[in-house]
């Protein structure tokens, strides 16, 4: 939010409007930190790096805890696989590689709970428009999305492409929200946004804390490594991308546990995209029985008694 905006408010005003916005952290445990923490300017070059992303801090190794060292285990498995594939600029391939094994990578071992699916995909919110990728909640009724991926081309991607799969993704998240709003309190739900476009994965989320009103928040961006000398932001951003899953869970667990009485929803209608006005043609007379004839010349026929 910005700062003209918090200024506008009183105190109160601006607690209530935190706490909606509120985003959620993950614990860290030591395992993590120092996985984490190890990548440094010294150390990122191609000699180091492919020993320290395999490098584990779980000691002894027979004590693995698939629940403690969760955060541990995704962000080796996100830096090796960083490390060992070098996608190609195609759209479809470079998302593969980078944002749908991320984010399967994240939320692997709660499947119990969400399903993701790829892939030129609708929703019942959306209409027709297509998305990328969705991220649903198993529990809900229609399996209800809560996050939308949208694929803008690889490495490089033009700015009217970004900028309108942007749009696009922003239009039918609104959609998303306002029928979410109609089972889960606004101070709980929201959507997120994730689009892959420039080598780099925007994930942003959107709450709509009055009716009309719409506020649409950055989470993270995340740099897929070019070079050696890129790992120590990656290892950085495993943080965020922890604070991701517990902030997705956590609005998961919220949505499934409440219900709100019917007479306390606001419905707010997203209007279509407008599309680019067409000649209407007028349509042709039907065509004449007789070659190179008109019906509407033809002469009249008239009968005559003798």
């Amino acid at each position: 939010m910005s700062k003209r905006v918090y200024k506008s408010l009183d105190q109160r005003q601006n607690e209530w409007l935190s706490t909606i916005l509120r985003q959620r952290s993950w614990r860290q445990t030591d395992e993590f930190k120092k996985y984490v923490y190890q990548f440094t300017e010294d150390v990122c070059d191609r000699t180091t790096i492919p020993y320290l992303v395999r490098k584990s801090f779980v000691n002894p190794i027979e004590s693995f805890n698939p629940y403690r060292h969760e955060g541990h285990d995704i962000a080796q498995r996100i830096l090796t696989h960083l490390i060992e594939n070098k996608s190609l600029d195609y759209e479809r391939t470079f998302s593969i590689d980078t944002t749908v094994y991320i984010i399967n990578r994240l939320f692997r071992m709660h499947q119990d709970v969400v399903e993701l699916v790829w892939i030129e995909l609708t929703t019942p919110h959306t209409k027709n428009h297509k998305m990328d990728g969705l991220f649903k909640v198993i529990k809900t009724k229609q399996s209800q999305a809560v996050i939308l991926f949208e694929f803008s081309y690889g490495r490089r991607a033009p700015e009217s492409k970004e900028d309108g799969d942007e749009v696009k993704l922003c239009r039918n998240s609104m959609r998303i929200l306002n029928n979410l709003l109609q089972n889960v309190p606004k101070n709980i739900a929201r959507v997120y946004l994730v689009q892959s476009a420039n080598g780099l994965i925007k994930i942003k989320y959107l709450v709509r804390p009055l009716p009309s009103i719409y506020i649409l928040q950055t989470f993270t961006v995340i740099k897929i490594p070019v070079s050696f000398d890129d790992f120590e932001q990656s290892a950085k951003i495993m943080v965020d991308l922890m604070n991701l899953q517990a902030d997705v869970l956590s609005t998961i667990k919220a949505m499934n546990k409440v219900v709100i009485r019917p007479n306390y929803i606001n419905i707010t209608s997203v209007h279509n995209t407008p599309e680019k006005n067409k000649k209407v043609e007028q349509p042709s007379p039907p065509k004449s029985p007789c070659p190179g004839e008109s019906p509407l010349e033809l002469p009249s026929l008239t009968f005559k008694s003798y």
